[in-house]
């Protein structure tokens, strides 16, 4: 990435100029706007449950016991690390990427619907350490979804634009699901929110319609869930070489 000057006026012009890249080489593609849109509908849950959990946890223990957030806090924490780890076992066993996605969503949906229903601490406690481990696979596999039919030169652009997509629902989500549980309960926004990540199902069914490259996986190549960009490691990425420096001496170091 080049190291672009610019004045003020030009600002406004190369502002349109990403959005139009954005819009060009990732909402136009079929398969990134299904799963832009999927990553949408789950965003309006799973940001406002973590910080709704704090609260609505500590109702459920029916203690004042501050340092139990703390707990469950690092247990999201560890149980998305669990997520991410599971991705290389389980890409392993599955052809298609669509397939973790689709169920990884699936268990998201029904956990995060059960935190709500239950009035056990311990079972609420469960269901969102659940719902953090699905988080943690469906992440690297979008990642990688996303790389593979993106070129490098569009990706930085399309990431950004893919993230702009899901802030919007994680907004919209914290203000609605905010409002229901101000008026009614945390558990009827944890119920309510819950199900509407369910919206993100059929668009997972229609990406893996969609089928092509990008959806499959080449037996015994898997995702790596540890590379914080998603990047599956059966996927090329193009590579520079890096020029060697020469001492004082005229020699390579």
């Amino acid at each position: 990435m080049t190291p672009v000057a610019l004045s003020v006026a030009e600002i406004p012009a190369q502002m349109r100029r990403i959005a139009a890249v954005g819009i060009d080489h990732g909402w136009s593609h079929p398969g990134l706007r299904l799963l832009m849109l999927s990553a949408g509908a789950r965003a309006i849950f799973f940001g406002w449950a973590f910080y709704a959990s704090q609260p609505y946890f500590l109702e459920l223990l029916d203690r004042d016991a501050i340092w139990v957030v703390g707990l469950v806090t690092s247990g999201v924490s560890l149980a998305t690390i669990v997520g991410n780890q599971l991705v290389t076992e389980l890409a392993k066993r599955c052809t298609r990427r669509s397939t973790m996605l689709i169920w990884g969503s699936a268990v998201g949906t029904v956990a995060g619907v059960s935190i709500g229903l239950t009035s056990s601490f311990a079972v609420a406690v469960g269901c969102l350490l659940l719902v953090s481990a699905a988080m943690g696979v469906i992440a690297p596999v979008r990642q990688a979804y996303l790389h593979f039919v993106t070129a490098s030169e569009h990706r930085a652009t399309v990431v950004s634009f893919d993230a702009m997509i899901a802030s919007v629902g994680g907004v919209g989500g914290q203000v609605g699901l905010g409002a229901i549980s101000d008026r009614r309960s945390f558990g009827a926004g944890y119920v309510v929110g819950g199900a509407l990540t369910a919206l993100a199902l059929p668009l997972l069914l229609a990406l893996r319609r969609l089928g092509g490259p990008a959806d499959l996986l080449a037996t015994g190549v898997a995702v790596d869930g540890t590379c914080p960009s998603g990047l599956p490691s059966g996927v090329q990425v193009e590579s520079h070489p890096v020029p060697a420096v020469v001492g004082d001496a005229g020699e390579r170091q």
